[in-house]
């Protein structure tokens, strides 16, 4: 009898460690989602002001050929790759506006879907990208792509190629913004607005070809109305550096 007896206090005893432990994992893991979550709506973002030109250093004719040529080279790489990609972000914005990027403008953005059934994986992309004498850096927590070339100095131009992907959790046939940071919040794009979510629809293939300096690169649907879930507050007015 006293053996049961000792052996259900050390149960008991077990449950209550464990149970203490896994509400400090709990009460943990709550702070981390407030921490990246914030962190998330803390992101940078395009601002924009009336005469936000006027402050503004248009950047070399040398560092625009460099970063011409750079983005001709990866988009052939992902066409290479058969990887569907599309201007986006500031990139998009300069291509509706001005048919190129704003004279501020040091580096391009471009967007991928991350769909089953890609023909490429990770060893296979580095080993393309490093065959062109490019250098390719993948940030985890945000999803991104950064593709610079290898031979020239540090504030180079770079191309950014950010990652999304359908996820059914936020809604048939809408695309969200991957990445570890996102992944903690909860799938709702209308509460969280870091997600980036936005409707299939607009990158439909075939895509359209927009002019983008002596470029013609795919680019979403309906001119803007990316831009419109990415940036809803200032998607019309004037963008700055």
């Amino acid at each position: 009898m006293m053996k049961i007896k000792t052996k259900y206090r050390s149960l008991a005893h077990w449950c209550r460690m464990n149970k203490l432990k896994w509400s400090s994992l709990v009460i943990l893991w709550m702070i981390l989602v407030l921490i990246f979550y914030f962190m998330s709506e803390l992101e940078e973002r395009p601002r924009a002001t009336p005469n936000s030109r006027l402050n503004c250093q248009e950047v070399s004719t040398l560092h625009r050929k460099e970063l011409f040529a750079l983005l001709a080279t990866t988009t052939r790489l992902l066409d290479q790759l058969r990887i569907n990609h599309f201007l986006c972000f500031k990139s998009l914005w300069s291509a509706v506006l001005e048919s190129g990027p704003f004279p501020w403008e040091i580096n391009a953005h471009l967007c991928t879907l991350n769909n089953p059934g890609n023909d490429y994986d990770e060893p296979t992309l580095l080993r393309t990208f490093r065959k062109a004498n490019l250098n390719l850096d993948y940030s985890s927590a945000e999803a991104r792509y950064v593709i610079s070339n290898m031979s020239l100095p540090g504030g180079s131009p770079t191309v950014q190629v950010t990652v999304f992907e359908e996820d059914p959790r936020v809604g048939a046939n809408i695309y969200r913004r991957v990445g570890w940071k996102r992944r903690l919040l909860p799938p709702n794009c209308d509460s969280h607005s870091s997600l980036q979510c936005f409707p299939a629809s607009l990158v439909a293939l075939p895509l359209p070809l927009r002019t983008y300096g002596p470029l013609r690169l795919p680019a979403p649907r309906d001119n803007m109305e990316l831009l419109k879930f990415h940036y809803p507050d200032i998607w019309h007015k004037p963008p700055t550096c």
